[in-house]
Parts: C-alpha cells; structure tokens; sequence
C-alpha cells in the first residue's frame, strides 16, 4: 500500500515564513526599544543626580603657598604664592561619564598707574567619575595672589569653576562653584564663553595694541620690545589681556625674527616644551638652552628641573641638569629654585650630600621669606628626607 505524503499549500507555506519573519522582527525593535527607554530613564536618573549636592559633593578650595621671589634676579621683588583646588566626590551609585570643567580667576590689577580686572578662561577635561570615586585637581601654575610693589598690583580675588555634564537629550548640564561664596558675576564677568578654546590655533596675524604701537612711534620702546611686552600679556594673561597661547607664539616668534634675545628664546622654550597643542619637546628645549646660554637664569632652573625631575625617563639627563642647575645658582645665589632644581639634579645623578646641602639651602632661603607658608614648606621637607634616605625626587 503506497503512503501518502501531506505537500502543504505553497500560499500557506510563505504566510508562515512571513509570520515567523515578522515576529522576529518585532522581537528585535521591542529589545532596542525597551533598551533605549531603560537607557534614557538612567541617563535622566544620573542627570538628576549630578544635579544633587548631597550625591555629588564638588568643594572648591582657595590655598596660599607662601612668599617667594619671583624669580627675576634683576628685582627684589617676593610674591604671594597661591593655587585653587577642585574636589569632586560621587557618592551615588551612578557613574558620571563626558564630566568636564572650566574656570576662570579673577585678579585686581595694576600697572603702569592703570587699573583694571583680569581674568583667565582655561577649559578641562575630567573624563569619568566612579560610583564611590573621588577626584582632586589643582591649578598647575602657581599664581601670584599678591605681589605687594608700590605702583603695582596683581591680587588674585577669587575663581568661579563650571563643572559640565552631557545629559540626557544631548545637552550639557552645569553645576557652579566659586570662592569667595559671594563673589558677583555681574562685578567679574565671564570674558569668554565656558570651554571655549581660544589657544589652539597660531592665528596669521596679531595687531599689537595701540599703546604698543604709541611707544613705538614715540621711540620710547623698540619693536622687538613690544612683541615681547604683549606677548608676554597674552602668555600670563596680564595687562588686561586674555590669555591666548597661540597669540603669545606668534608674537614671540616675531620678537626673535627681530632679535633672538634671551626673552623671545625663553617664550618660545616654554611654549614648545609645556603648552600643548603646540607641544614639541625637542624644539623647545632648544630655545630654552639658547636663553641659558645667553644667561637667562629662569631657563637655567627650568632645564635643570626638567632634565632632572621629568617623569619619562628616557627624557632626563643628569649632566645636563648638573650643568644648569650650578649655572642658574650662579646667576642667582639667593634663589631658592635655583638651589632646589640642583638639588633634584644632584641627587638623580646620586650625589645625595651635595643634594642634601642645595635643598637645605633652598628651605633657609624659603623660610627667610615674610608669611613663608608651613604647607609649602613641608613639601620641601619631604623631598629633603628622600635625599637623606639616598633617594631622588621624583622616586621611580
């Protein structure tokens, strides 16, 4: 008896095809879907927890380092010392992703009998905060807080910092702090936009200002003299100039075209050595050893710290940092930087006692200083108790 095979209808077969195709279709738009809900309701659940001072403490602190030289042999002039300190802390159970900073600082200035405010708009990258992390940055540079000089005047009064977080529609939200607490916006405004990166590019032409210019055509200052003036302005952000590094690089490189002093070789060694975008070790640490060579005693202590205490290893280089390290006390026996920054030298090279006796030196020189800050010395302390224990600073 033959046996008979059941052949389904071809029309019944494809509806089932297009059944099972559907359903798994709608499978997957259903898991994105429901993925995409779930994601922005956490990502609003982080937003708003940002926005809770209780879930995400952030402290700003401003400290004083104390009285120092300030470095320029032909002066006798002692600065202030001082820096801010942010302090983020995430006590939920979110991570804070896309986190970023800016800040600016607010000084009373004075120079040349005009007075004015000056600020400084520098934007930062945080990355992210950890469920349970904290995170503590200070200024890099040490800014003068005061520097008490009669017809001068450069008193650092206070700092505003935005911390920004992406939200969920794509938005940045921000969160402020400022020291002192009653510091006022309107009395020190913002004199560009938070973020906004204004260094990152050597602009074709700067114009020197009309005060520069005035005392060009009065005969009063050379060329190369105000290239260096406004350059300077724009490195420090002084003057009642912005700071903008790339307008600084052009203008020292205008002054050294005119003259390749020992000033336009140290502005252009800083820039190329430490600023990026504009980073090129190499070439700035030429600049900076032609300055040394023309007895610029800054670029002497500069080099001996970075060819002593620089944190890639294949970057220091013991001798070079001897050589300028004497040579920058040479030039400025009384310098306390000069002194350290030989001693650092001494002691990657393994001469703890001559590095023992130029830290000793160093601290007497800080110490002598009126209002000498104990924090800032007690930092010295320590990198004197490593060269006791016969090692350098920084310890690998």
């Amino acid at each position: 008896m033959r046996n008979k095979r059941t052949i389904m209808n071809p029309t019944a077969l494809g509806w089932l095809i297009a059944i099972i195709m559907a359903s798994i279709i709608i499978g997957i738009w259903g898991y994105f879907y429901l993925s995409g809900c779930q994601s922005i309701l956490t990502q609003q659940g982080v937003d708003q927890t940002f926005l809770n001072e209780s879930k995400m403490l952030i402290e700003l602190t401003e400290n004083s380092d104390g009285w120092e030289s300030d470095g320029d042999p032909n002066r006798d002039r002692e600065i202030r010392w001082g820096h801010f300190a942010l302090k983020l802390e995430n006590r939920s159970e979110w991570d804070f992703e896309s986190l970023r900073f800016s800040y600016v600082i607010y000084r009373n200035c004075k120079r040349d009998g005009r007075e004015f405010i000056e600020t400084e708009a520098h934007p930062e990258k945080i990355g992210t905060l950890q469920s349970g992390e904290t995170w503590n940055w200070k200024t890099n540079d040490k800014g003068s807080f005061k520097v008490p000089t009669e017809g001068f005047l450069n008193e650092v009064v206070g700092a505003v910092f935005q911390v920004y977080l992406r939200s969920a529609d794509g938005v940045e939200i921000m969160r402020e702090v400022r020291t002192p607490s009653n510091l006022s916006a309107k009395q020190y405004p913002w004199k560009s936009p938070p973020g906004s990166d204004n260094n990152a590019v050597v602009p074709s032409e700067v114009r020197l200002s009309q005060y520069s210019l005035d005392m060009i055509n009065a005969g009063k200052r050379s060329p190369e003299d105000m290239f260096l003036y406004e350059a300077d302005q724009y490195f420090n952000g002084r003057d009642g100039f912005e700071r903008n590094i790339g307008k600084a690089l052009w203008l020292y490189r205008e002054a050294y075209k005119l003259e390749p002093s020992a000033k336009s070789a140290f502005g252009l060694g800083m820039i190329y050595t430490y600023r990026p975008p504009f980073k090129e070790v190499g070439r700035g640490l030429t600049f900076l050893e032609e300055a040394a060579e023309q007895n610029h005693h800054s670029a002497c202590f500069m080099l001996a710290e970075f060819y002593s205490s620089n944190s890639d290893p294949k970057q220091r280089n013991e001798e070079k940092a001897i050589f300028f390290g004497l040579k920058a006390v040479e030039l400025n026996p009384k310098s306390m930087r000069a002194h350290g920054s030989l001693a650092a030298a001494y002691a990657r090279d393994g001469k703890f006692d001559e590095a023992i006796e130029h830290q000793e030196k160093s601290i007497e020189i800080y110490s002598s200083f009126r209002g000498a800050n104990d924090a800032y010395k007690d930092s010295q302390q320590k990198k004197l108790v490593l060269y006791e224990s016969r090692m350098p600073y920084p310890e690998d």
